[in-house]
């Protein structure tokens, strides 16, 4: 498909030789053909970049950056200031895509005049093609304010930079926060909303496969048992939210359980304690807000048990893991 409007499609990879093909072979057979793909290698110590570089001689789409390992953030970054498209997009080494995932994303933006679009996406959790649709479909363009409220609800789409086409424009004065090593999709993102005029959701197409069974990879070899930092970003959101939109407080307030909550379950498997009052704190801060109202009942269950009989839930846990 002929278009006007350069696509940056930028993939920081990190000793992904074992499957890294998937994504290239992915992203050079676009149906869009105005593409640039911007490889970052963040110091690969196996046979990525050789693999990569093979894939460049062959297509003069590709430009490949080799750099000393420095995390996703860096490499993003790394990415945006090297890109020239008018559209930016991620798409992380070891996931990968339809061919017409260009195409669709910046359909909805151009039809739409939207800043961002946002497709459907599948969860693979094993090579065997044990697939799991993420989220409910939405069909929609929604206004910023929406959409924010929808990113930290989780129902529709994730707060995930993948999986989404940006206008370049909303990029300008932002970038990943290089210290940051979890939530920081969340953190730029939530700067993101605010600024685009609208956003175009389609997730009944599901464009983008997800691969959940990895750890290794450079977007998901963060300590997952260290939530503080997303812990601290959803605090500094709700603060934001308290004096600015109280419509997207609540989704805030919500999202800060739910971390908080994740956070307790990872420390109970672990038989850990430590952390479990602060934790247990954290949660029954917002009860006032009334925000427990807005949870399933199988998460008000969840919430119940977990700050009540923790004894038991470690048990289980623990013998589960």
């Amino acid at each position: 498909m002929k278009m006007t409007k350069l696509v940056s499609i930028i993939i920081p990879v990190y000793n992904v030789g074992n499957i890294i093909e998937n994504c290239l072979k992915s992203v050079v057979n676009q149906t869009y053909e105005n593409i640039e793909i911007i490889l970052i290698d963040d110091g690969s110590t196996d046979d990525t970049y050789s693999i990569c570089e093979k894939y460049k001689k062959n297509n003069d789409k590709i430009k490949l950056i080799h750099t000393e390992n420095h995390g996703a953030s860096c490499a993003r970054n790394l990415g945006l200031e090297l890109s020239k498209g008018d559209f930016i997009t991620f798409i992380d080494a070891d996931d990968y895509v339809k061919n017409d995932y260009i195409e669709k994303l910046y359909k909805l933006c151009h039809n739409n005049n939207s800043q961002i679009s946002i497709i459907g996406v599948v969860d693979c959790y094993s090579e065997d093609g044990e697939y799991k649709n993420s989220g409910k479909n939405l069909r929609k363009t929604i206004s910023n304010t929406t959409a924010l409220c929808e990113m930290l609800n989780e129902k529709y789409f994730f707060a995930a930079v993948w999986g989404k086409l940006y206008s370049r424009d909303l990029w300008n004065n932002y970038r990943f926060n290089e210290k940051t090593k979890i939530g920081e999709d969340l953190e730029v993102l939530y700067k993101i909303f605010q600024i685009a005029n609208s956003v175009s959701i389609d997730t009944y197409e599901r464009l983008y496969f997800y691969t959940k069974y990895r750890n290794d990879s450079i977007t998901k070899n963060g300590n997952r048992n260290d939530w503080n930092a997303e812990i601290l970003i959803c605090d500094k959101i709700i603060e934001e939210c308290s004096s600015k939109n109280k419509n997207v407080l609540q989704y805030a307030i919500k999202r800060y359980i739910r971390v908080n909550y994740t956070c307790l379950v990872n420390e109970l498997k672990n038989g850990k304690y430590d952390n479990y009052e602060k934790l247990k704190s954290n949660i029954l801060k917002y009860k006032r807000y009334g925000i427990y109202k807005k949870f399933s009942f199988n998460m008000k269950i969840k919430l119940f048990l977990i700050l009540h009989f923790n004894n038991f839930i470690s048990s289980i846990l623990r013998r589960n893991k």
